[in-house]
């Protein structure tokens, strides 16, 4: 018997209250449909989500079970306006109108979102699976899987636990992976609205968790759901026979490789049906899969015993040629390297008795990127192993002076490196100090790892204590505080966590560098007389000495609520945070400070120690290209 097509409830052209003109219907599920519309004022196609009539129908009058997915379709609209990430699916609006259909008037309740045009993660993952082929499982983990891994640890910061990861959840703006589809999703900051015996999702990809009681599953059915995501990608996609074990530990087809067998153990610990003996979080997740599959510039490369294999059946010839390729280039980079090492030690050799400043720019003052031969070989962004954005910043210089008048100003030259988009979160660190509890201790309330102070608990501020020791571990005491800036951290605890994974802290000419040139880039803050990056009203005149440029950068406005680090905008160089009084924690260890419109550095040997601590001071990691 052929197949009836889907009744779909709203006809092209229907508008929902005056904003949302239906263009196409795409897809119709078990709960919802799904059309393509245009927002009608910005004349831009959107996707619109309505519940679907047949499915409000099927309670037959249940008031109680038409109540609770009146409330999921809510609380998904709630949840996704809270996240802001490139993977996850931006949600604009949502309401409730009334059509005619049939003669009859009907309720319908939406929610309007972004429209991806492509298809879901499903067409990247072969339905055979990529079995042997390690250079593409490699590729495919770095372009799909840790992208979405961060988009989820997104929304396990914020609270929300997605409870419905599958591939035909995520879908694929170009190359880019977006999470969609929350209409499941909860966490302990939401009520409960599923009833305990209800089984909802989609069964292959759920936790035994979810099966026993939904109100009670937390971030680990989710890293369930992103190891069995990783297994089908790897073994293929589960068929009759396997779905068989929904909520059983999974583990790889054929795992007879070294690589293989790595990978499989991340498959079988993520998976496992004892959640207590799964892994625990998705950014031990990933720290593994990374473990495993390397640095981002090694992806497609393969594992260390094929290139062996294959360097072993050149001819001794052509071996000797290569081998002398890499010890030159070996020495191209060491020269760069020491090359870049002069220049940020040049930028940092300033005196520790007196205070360092960036001078008022005047009229003649210059502030120019300086060109650079290899940025074009240089990504405009990485991927640290913590799961942290770094952009590039270019090559450029700036002017320093010093308290003292008599001390003439320095121009201090950089080369190009990458930095942090945000702050290290309560989240990040957390994460660190649980992969290093050999190293630490904790006594009254004082953290120290190897010897030395890295952290501080109890109040950052009144009513604000994010970070507790617990069970010998360390926790973000409530899930919302996961994404705001790490506090009370001092600079032997910053640098001890950049170092652990593979990078460092920016010296203060670079975070002045990266702070002059984003809003310059941006337009926001460039003067008509080249790019300086402070206001014309705030510029000092001619003549003005750094005593009175200090008096100006002292009087900008101090910003002292916490947010978390997603929430001000990017600027030119996709850097967040760098303005509006945040103070960070730099290489030799003192502490730089940003107003308005220009900054001071406090030398840790004057004011500050390497092993204070304080509420309003973070950090963020920099990155030698």
């Amino acid at each position: 018997m052929g197949t009836q097509p889907a009744k779909f409830l709203l006809k092209k052209g229907t508008v929902l209250n005056g904003k949302w003109e239906v263009l196409d219907p795409i897809a119709k599920g078990g709960m919802a449909e799904i059309y393509r519309a245009r927002q009608i004022n910005l004349d831009r196609e959107v996707a619109l989500k309505v519940i679907s009539d047949e499915f409000l129908e099927s309670f037959d009058g249940d008031e109680e079970e038409i109540r609770a997915t009146l409330e999921r379709f809510r609380r998904e609209v709630m949840m996704m306006a809270q996240v802001r990430h490139p993977t996850v699916l931006q949600v604009y609006d949502s309401g409730q109108t009334t059509v005619k259909r049939e003669g009859d008037e009907r309720q319908v309740h939406y929610i309007a979102m972004e429209y991806v045009a492509g298809t879901d993660l499903r067409f990247t993952m072969p339905a055979e699976g990529f079995r042997h082929d390690e250079r593409a499982i490699r590729r495919w983990s770095h372009d799909y899987l840790l992208p979405i891994l961060d988009g989820v640890e997104t929304l396990h910061a914020l609270g929300i636990v997605h409870r419905d990861l599958k591939p035909e959840n995520i879908l694929l703006d170009g190359q880019t992976p977006r999470i969609a589809d929350f209409g499941i999703a909860g966490g302990h900051r939401w009520q409960r609205v599923t009833r305990s015996h209800h089984i909802v999702g989609t069964v292959p990809y759920q936790a035994g968790e979810q099966f026993l009681d939904m109100g009670e599953t937390d971030v680990r059915a989710d890293v369930y759901s992103l190891g069995k995501i990783l297994y089908e990608a790897v073994s293929g996609r589960m068929v009759s026979k396997e779905t068989a074990f929904p909520w059983r530990t999974a583990h790889l087809l054929e795992a007879d490789t070294p690589f293989l067998r790595r990978l499989d153990r991340i498959v079988r610990q993520a998976t496992a049906e004892d959640r207590n003996q799964r892994t625990p979080t998705v950014g031990a997740l990933r720290q593994s899969l990374l473990e495993v599959i390397g640095a981002e510039g090694e992806a497609g490369a393969g594992s260390l015993e094929t290139r062996s294999a294959w360097l072993l059946h050149w001819k001794p010839r052509a071996l000797i040629a290569a081998l002398a390729l890499v010890a030159a280039a070996a020495v191209v980079t060491l020269i760069l390297h020491l090359a870049s090492m002069t220049q940020m030690r040049a930028a940092t050799a300033q005196s520790s008795s007196s205070t360092v400043m960036l001078a008022a720019p005047s009229p003649g003052s210059k502030f120019v990127p300086t060109p650079n031969a290899s940025n074009g070989t240089l990504a405009s962004s990485l991927r640290g192993r913590d799961g942290a954005a770094l952009q590039l910043v270019p090559a450029g210089e700036v002017t320093i002076a010093r308290e003292s008048e008599s001390s003439a100003a320095q121009i201090v030259r950089l080369a190009p490196f990458y930095m942090d988009e945000t702050e290290v979160t309560n989240h990040q660190f957390v994460e660190f100090l649980n992969q290093n509890l050999s190293k630490v201790a904790v006594q009254e309330g004082v953290v120290r790892g190897d010897g030395q102070i890295w952290l501080l608990l109890g109040l950052v501020k009144e009513g604000y204590e994010p970070v507790a020791f617990r069970d010998g571990a360390f926790h973000v005491k409530e899930p919302g505080y996961a994404s705001y800036p790490v506090a009370r951290v001092t600079a032997y605890g910053a640098a001890a966590y950049a170092q652990f994974f593979g990078r460092r802290l920016p010296s203060e000419a670079e975070w002045l560098l990266a702070r002059r040139i984003g809003p310059g880039l941006r337009g926001s803050r460039t003067s008509a007389g080249g790019g300086s990056g402070v206001p014309a009203s705030q510029a000092g005149a001619p003549g003005n000495s750094p005593m009175e440029a200090m008096q100006v950068q002292t009087a900008a406005p101090r910003a002292t609520d916490l947010a978390p680090v997603l929430d001000g905008p990017p600027d030119g160089l996709g850097l967040r945070g760098l303005d509006g009084g945040v103070r960070e924690w730099t290489t030799r260890l003192s502490l730089v400070e940003g107003g308005a419109s220009a900054y001071v550095v406090m030398p840790s040997a004057v004011s500050r120690l390497p092993w204070e601590a304080f509420a309003e001071v973070g950090f963020r990691c920099a990155l030698t290209p």
